[in-house]
């Protein structure tokens, strides 16, 4: 994708939404910075609509520069059925994160990656009453891997043409459950599982996951929260494909020609990336992989993305604390703590055996159920890392 469909999409986008509609629609202005460890710090500018035309749709435009560069459009509450459509169309001209290539708790050599690509995304959720609810998922996305660096920020010099886009459709249904929409102090379960799929990937398997979470909030006299969760995820293979399941043919197909450079040191980190993909493709084509792990909603001493395997776990407690402030209707200004711990393996069997861990604080304000969220976390392996981040709670 190059920066004129970007720049074209973001016209579109913020013509779509610039759009006057009829009258009782609410139209807000969405500015504001993010930042996620492992990728940067964003600028977002955005518009929102809501109650639009005669079915109430909600749309959002927004696009975003700094440590990311792209746009994102939305709209949603569509009726279809006896559900709710939801339509995403998203673009990224150029993101860094840091990465690594190792599987399980031992992590590997970290590597900044640059990407660019875009995804077309769809989502029906149909009601069964106040609590409970069903979703489909549906979505294609195309993937450019663009060059490597060292976590140093020194590029890494390979011969890049074996590099192939990724193209990927997914897919995934599920059932949830949200017992504090008719709570009056946001207190009960929610909880979810689903089985998704990363289907005709060229060269790679075919892919499932098996994904669930639940957490619980208990609420004290308006003022203090506690909330227990846990999160987790298992991958296997759907339909083997056997043309890179072997290290050797990887390398082949990769190519990154390193013993034709010059500098030694140049030659050394060309190798140890070449081997780090070819390993990994190699495992994802062979055992499949789980959601991963780290970020703001992940295990939060940890990059985001940043721990990969074909299980994982994820548990943690959270306690949080109202401050007794007016922050307007429906706002709220919470302080929170929290601690949690994680485990990674390929082998299902062993995966209790070793676990990493966070722990942090934090400050929320919730503005009309929409919790902004700063927060920093200390953890395993020396790690720390700070985020800024609007719209879920974990």
């Amino acid at each position: 994708m190059n920066k004129n469909q970007v720049n074209a999409f973001i016209l579109l986008a913020l013509s779509a939404a610039s759009v006057q509609a009829e009258e009782g629609a609410e139209h807000s202005l969405l500015p504001g910075i993010v930042h996620f460890e492992g990728i940067g710090s964003v600028a977002v500018v955005g518009l929102k609509s809501e109650k639009v035309g005669a079915s109430d749709l909600n749309t959002v435009a927004a696009v975003a520069i700094g440590d990311v560069e792209g746009a994102v459009f939305n709209v949603s509450e569509i009726p279809l059925l006896e559900g709710k459509l939801s339509l995403s169309s998203v673009f990224i001209n150029d993101i860094s994160i840091d990465t690594q290539y190792g599987r399980g708790l031992n992590t590997g050599t970290e590597y900044e990656q640059e990407l660019s690509g875009f995804g077309q995304f769809a989502s029906l959720k149909t009601q069964f009453n106040n609590q409970q609810y069903w979703y489909a998922n549906v979505g294609a996305s195309l993937v450019s891997l663009g060059d490597y660096a060292t976590a140093g920020g020194d590029d890494i010099k390979m011969n890049d043409d074996g590099l192939h886009d990724v193209f990927s459709t997914l897919a995934s249904v599920g059932v949830a459950t949200d017992e504090r929409k008719t709570s009056d102090d946001n207190s009960g379960l929610l909880a979810s599982a689903e089985l998704a799929a990363l289907l005709f990937r060229p060269g790679q398997s075919d892919q499932g996951q098996l994904n669930y979470s639940a957490s619980y909030t208990w609420a004290f006299e308006g003022l203090y929260t506690i909330t227990s969760y846990a999160r987790g995820s298992h991958g296997f293979v759907l339909a083997k494909r056997s043309e890179y399941d072997e290290v050797d043919e990887v390398l082949a197909e990769i190519n990154g020609e390193c013993n034709a450079l010059a500098n030694v040191q140049d030659q050394q980190n060309c190798s140890e990336l070449e081997l780090d993909l070819a390993n990994y493709i190699v495992d994802s084509n062979n055992k499949g992989n789980a959601q991963p792990l780290g970020g703001a909603y992940g295990l939060r001493s940890f990059s985001e993305q940043y721990i990969k395997a074909s299980n994982t776990l994820l548990e943690g407690l959270e306690v949080g604390f109202y401050l007794p402030w007016s922050a307007g209707k429906g706002n709220s200004i919470e302080l929170i703590g929290f601690a949690e711990s994680a485990q990674a393996n390929d082998d299902l069997a062993s995966l209790l055996d070793d676990s990493l861990y966070s722990v942090g604080f934090g400050a929320r304000v919730n503005l009309k159920g929409t919790p902004i969220r700063l927060e920093t976390a200390y953890g395993s392996q020396n790690t720390q890392a700070w985020f800024l981040t609007a719209g879920k709670r974990w």
